[in-house]
């Protein structure tokens, strides 16, 4: 099958395409990347540590490592859409031999074709995966029935009986539905109303929020500069921890003290403060560890993982014994939460947080505690 995404728009049927596939190569896991000869594609891959060009494979590779893909789909920006030979391979399978799972082949195109066009259109590699997931459990679902022949009726069931029924979160049953419309939107067959499918109420939970001194007791609480600037950098700039990792040595103007984050949620950059402290520990984690091009270097060079930064944080909470149930985005709320406290406007908190709408930022009013402490109780004047 040939993943080609036909629409009355030609750029989408002239865009390139690079397959990429897990292989060996002289006893080591590779990617073999397989694209027509594109000069500026095999300029921009060569900027990947170890990328090779194999006589016998006649192709490109590079190594396989945690976050290579990730890598890889920033390097090559809107020039090509990537895919994973292996993963398609598989999850073909998968819809063939499941005696649950039994997509027809025009609707297993179908969901290619919105990959590619989710991939086009600048989606992060985590949405289009999560995206194109959902749609899959969706029409597994009703695997009995043709694409046409799903009605609103049947949004209604599938929220009942799986999401419902499930319990799974406001979040899942959202994008669910986000993931759905925008399928639905480029499916010209159809016999649903899409703008008859309703969002869930969205649930009001209020983040956890950290003291400063409970911060300080997490960061201080490990003795690796490496670690200690990883979260440092965080909190100091309110950062998701994505936008930590994947943070370059250039993104910090010591002259100018800001932090350039680049393509954050969203695809948006924006700049924010360097912190005073923060520059006086970035300078003694250099001379420690000199990173060349992301300032959190794990191996080879890639970007610091996320599944590794989130055990730094872990493991620096439970030497802190603050006893409190929390996460590395904790430390993003703490940031919004103690800027709100100490007097500075919402929208300039909005802005610096990266939130493309102001109620976003407003949850924070409900945690800090200024307002609060100037309410004085009743019971008080008795």
């Amino acid at each position: 099958m040939e993943n080609v995404l036909y629409d009355s728009e030609t750029w989408y049927e002239t865009a390139k395409y690079i397959k990429v596939e897990k292989v060996y190569h002289n006893g080591n896991e590779r990617l073999k990347l397989n694209f027509n000869y594109d000069g500026e594609i095999i300029r921009l891959i060569n900027k990947i540590n170890d990328c090779r060009w194999s006589a016998t494979m006649r192709c490109w590779h590079i190594p396989y490592r945690d976050g290579i893909m990730d890598e890889l789909g920033k390097l090559i920006g809107n020039k090509a859409i990537i895919y994973h030979k292996n993963e398609l391979k598989k999850q073909e399978k998968n819809y063939r031999t499941s005696s649950k799972v039994k997509l027809s082949e025009d609707l297993i195109f179908e969901i290619e074709n919105f990959r590619n066009y989710l991939a086009i259109k600048r989606y992060s590699l985590n949405t289009v995966r999560t995206y194109v997931n959902m749609v899959k459990q969706f029409f597994s679902f009703f695997n009995d029935k043709d694409i046409e022949e799903i009605t609103n009726n049947d949004f209604y069931r599938y929220n009942k009986e799986v999401i419902i029924r499930h319990n799974y979160s406001w979040t899942f049953q959202n994008q669910t539905i986000s993931a759905l419309k925008l399928f639905y939107i480029k499916q010209a067959h159809k016999s649903i109303d899409i703008n008859k499918i309703e969002r869930p109420r969205k649930s009001k939970r209020l983040p956890n929020v950290l003291s400063k001194s409970e911060i300080k007791k997490i960061i201080d609480s490990t003795q690796n500069v490496k670690h200690k600037t990883l979260l440092a950098t965080i909190y100091s700039a309110g950062l998701r921890i994505s936008e930590a990792v994947n943070l370059r040595v250039k993104d910090i103007d010591s002259k100018r003290m800001l932090i350039n984050i680049k393509q954050g949620k969203g695809s948006k950059d924006r700049i924010v403060g360097l912190s005073e402290k923060l520059i006086l520990l970035l300078r003694e984690y250099y001379m420690i560890y000199k990173p060349k091009e992301y300032l959190f270097e794990g191996r080879g060079g890639a970007p610091y993982g996320v599944t590794s930064a989130r055990k730094v944080f872990n493991t620096a909470v439970e030497r802190s014994h603050i006893g409190k149930k929390v996460t590395v985005h904790t430390l993003r709320h703490s940031f919004a939460t103690h800027l709100l406290e100490s007097g500075t406007d919402i929208r300039y908190i909005q802005d610096l947080l990266g939130h493309k709408s102001s109620k976003t930022t407003e949850i924070y009013t409900h945690v800090s505690r200024k307002n609060l402490m100037d309410i004085r109780s009743p019971f008080d004047t008795i």
